[in-house]
Formats: C-alpha cells, structure tokens, sequence
C-alpha cells in the first residue's frame, strides 16, 4: 500500500496513486472554471440582453425571481450524487453547464426562451458539486491543499478577458456560448474519472440495509 493514495470502503482501502490525484484536481479545476465563468459572465451580458429583448432591469429582476425558483430544489441534484454516483453527477452537471450555455446562442429567440437556458445555468451553478470528488479522494493531510488548488483553478478571470473579444465579433449571446468550448474539454476528461470511495461505500451500506 502507498500512502500517497486513500479510498474508503467499508470492507477494504483501496488506493488511488498520485498522478490520478493530479488528473482530478485539473479535471474539477476546468469544471470548477466553467462554473465560475458563468456565475461572473452574468453580469456582462446583462446590459446587452436587456436591450435586445427591450426588457427594463425591474422587470428582468421581477421575472428573474420567477425562474429562479427552481434552484430552491438544488438538493435533488446533489442528492443524486448518492444514487447514481459521483462521476455520472458531474457528468450531468458539464451537460447542463455547457450545452445550456451554447443554447443561447440558438434557440433563444425570445426574452423567456432565453430565461429558461439562463434559470438551468443558475441550476447548475449553484451546485458546487466539483468540490466532492477531491474531498472524497484526497488524504486526509492533502485535502485543503488540492481544494485549494481547485478553486486557484477556477478563478481564472475568463469572464474579465473572453467577454470584450467575443461580444463585439460574434455578439453577447457567444460569451455564454464559449463555454462549450470548455465542457467538450471536460468531456474528454470525464471518461478517466473513478467512482470515489465514499460512493462505493454509501452503495455497499445500502445494501446491507435492503439485505
């Protein structure tokens, strides 16, 4: 056994080897940065939506308020961590982030076509769901270290450095869109991801109990 790995399961310890560490931390790091990007891009491309759509910004909050409502049900998403697992969660959240992202930039048409792509980003953004693998992963005396590595990652100001080149060529609704080009990344990445151990452990409790 080698001590730069740690798995939990409740029958054995399985380990995970250093290099496959480093490829979770830049893997989350990338998902981590198409999350942050999108909650900072908002602010951007609001001025430019509103008048495309001929929207006062007190009407935009009123109906924003409206379809933010279904971000108050947040734990289903997290919750569905515990049943299909870690790796198929994060999979759905690069999936919302990313395709939801470059829908604006064809298939919204309209003020509400546009909110409906605008409230599953805000889903999906408000999830944080890249934080669990690394917290479930790391050892114990690395963990705050490769989380802060995560969140270095994701703090790159994309959304400071993309949005002045994007919007005057190819217009507002492609500073969402570009996201995709960093959840194709990350869906590259994804097939190479393991199931934590906390999940296979979670699985094997159930288990018992229905035995």
């Amino acid at each position: 056994m080698k001590e730069s790995e740690l798995v939990i399961a409740p029958s054995k310890i399985l380990l995970r080897n250093k290099g496959y560490l480093i490829y979770l931390v830049a893997f989350m790091g990338i998902v981590a940065m198409m999350d942050w990007y999108l909650s900072m891009v908002e602010s951007t491309v609001k001025p430019y939506a509103l008048q495309q759509f001929n929207i006062s910004a007190p009407i935009f909050a009123r109906w924003e308020t409206i379809y933010l409502i279904p971000t108050l049900f947040i734990f289903l998403l997290n919750g569905l961590s515990d049943i299909i697992g870690r790796k198929y969660t994060v999979l759905i959240l690069i999936l919302l982030m990313g395709f939801s992202a470059f829908a604006i930039t064809q298939f919204t048409p309209s003020f509400h076509s546009f909110m409906i792509f605008y409230c599953l980003i805000n889903f999906a953004v408000v999830s944080n769901l890249w934080t669990i693998p690394v917290s479930e992963e790391a050892p114990a005396e690395s963990r705050a270290k490769l989380l802060t590595t995560v969140y270095g990652i994701s703090m790159i100001p994309l959304s400071a450095l993309l949005p002045p080149l994007i919007i005057p060529v190819m217009g507002w609704r492609w500073a969402y869109g570009i996201t995709i080009f960093i959840a194709l990344l990350a869906l590259a990445m994804w097939p190479f991801m393991k199931e934590t151990g906390r999940y296979h452990q979670l699985k094997e409790e159930r288990k018992r109990g229905r035995d």
